[in-house]
């Protein structure tokens, strides 16, 4: 059985960004030209990795195209994350709920749980009118 190529673009080379898969396929040489081209096209926003699989199992990173951003390899954006998460505790907050430790637990401390608030109703109405916009470009999209 022969290696697979797989070639993957991420943005800024961040793998909790948007990513696509460039080439796959057991073409070495194919592999690399797919590879340098991708992050050449791609005005820098790409880092591109190539890598080899066998029987479904990752087998070695061979070669990372890093973008413009000038990263030495794949690595996380832990701002995406924060932003991310800062998204699902408004969600909850807007529905009168935020998630706080359980004091009651003392086996787990550190354990959450669901807690009612009270909310701001600026904050709520504010949130509420970007949830319907969005809500509505979903539906119609």
């Amino acid at each position: 059985m022969s290696a697979t190529y797989l070639v993957t673009a991420y943005r800024w080379g961040w793998y909790n960004a948007q990513s696509y898969v460039v080439y796959c396929g057991n073409n070495y040489e194919r592999a690399f030209v797919a590879a340098e081209n991708e992050n050449d096209d791609r005005a820098g926003k790409y880092g591109v990795i190539v890598q080899q699989w066998d029987g479904g199992e990752l087998k070695a990173d061979l070669d990372y195209f890093p973008s413009s951003y000038g990263e030495k390899g794949l690595s996380r954006n832990w701002r995406l994350d924060y932003i991310n998460d800062l998204g699902h505790i408004l969600l909850d907050y807007i529905d009168g709920n935020i998630w706080m430790p359980d004091a009651d637990d003392p086996e787990f401390p550190n354990r959450l749980k669901l807690v009612k608030v009270d909310i701001d109703p600026l904050l709520q109405k504010r949130a509420l009118v970007k949830k319907s916009h969005y809500d509505f470009l979903e539906k119609n999209a």
